[in-house]
């Protein structure tokens, strides 16, 4: 009966574990893109705080979260590849589709807050189900 418990205990402890790691990687993603939401900026910092959450998410988050960090981290470099100065130069190849590109890619990160719970949601329940203790007699 003791054992029982014990691995019950233990099970809780890992979910709870796998939880706290997992809220970490999600705090890390809007550490990332909350400047750009405040103030519509973002910095190299922000990128490294970015790339610092999609390694720690690595083994925690399945395919899904996985294709989302990258697409996340594609438009965080374009971003800031292409600063509004060097698109504002008008001898700047490619310039209206670059400006089309990074509209869209402002459009993404802005709608991000929206996209967190369907995205990250399923990951981040701790739905240890009560199960009924054994009774050996």
């Amino acid at each position: 009966m003791i054992a029982y418990f014990q691995f019950v205990t233990a099970r809780r402890k890992l979910m709870l574990d796998l939880f706290d790691r997992r809220l970490k990687v999600v705090e890390g993603v809007e550490r990332a893109v909350g400047p750009f939401l405040a103030n519509g900026k973002l910095s190299v910092e922000n990128f490294n705080e970015l790339l610092t959450a999609k390694a720690a998410a690595r083994f925690l988050f399945g395919q899904d979260v996985q294709d989302h960090m990258g697409l996340l981290q594609q438009d965080f470099a374009f971003w800031l590849a292409h600063s509004d100065r060097s698109l504002a130069d008008p001898d700047t190849p490619n310039r209206e589709a670059l400006i089309d590109k990074k509209a869209e890619v402002e459009l993404r990160l802005a709608t991000y807050p929206s996209k967190t719970a369907a995205i990250f949601g399923p990951y981040m329940k701790f739905a240890d189900k009560q199960a009924k203790p054994w009774r050996p007699w």
